[in-house]
């Protein structure tokens, strides 16, 4: 059962490992469940919902996008407001 497991593995690492990811092998393979090993399971997912592209080397360019669209979202509707609400704190303390 573990050498079937493996070899399952060694196949879902076998269609991440290609250039260009054929979308059709990767929707087969993952019809019976994705293995939870080797970080796996979040890659595949991100190429079947359309967040990392087929295109295995532009991966490394999109997933640097995605962190400084979060790291903005996080300035503009977290980190901002909490320091004007602060600064606006300070403000009427002093008057």
């Amino acid at each position: 059962m573990l050498q079937r497991y493996l070899q399952r593995v060694a196949m879902f690492k076998a269609v991440l490992a290609q250039p260009e990811i054929d979308l059709e092998q990767l929707r087969e393979l993952s019809q019976t469940g994705i293995p939870d090993t080797d970080d796996l399971r979040p890659v595949y997912w991100k190429v079947l919902l359309g967040v990392l592209p087929l295109q295995t080397s532009q991966w490394p360019d999109v997933s640097y996008r995605g962190r400084e669209l979060y790291d903005t979202y996080v300035e503009e509707l977290i980190e901002g407001p909490a320091r004007q609400r602060e600064e606006s704190e300070v403000d009427d303390v002093n008057l």
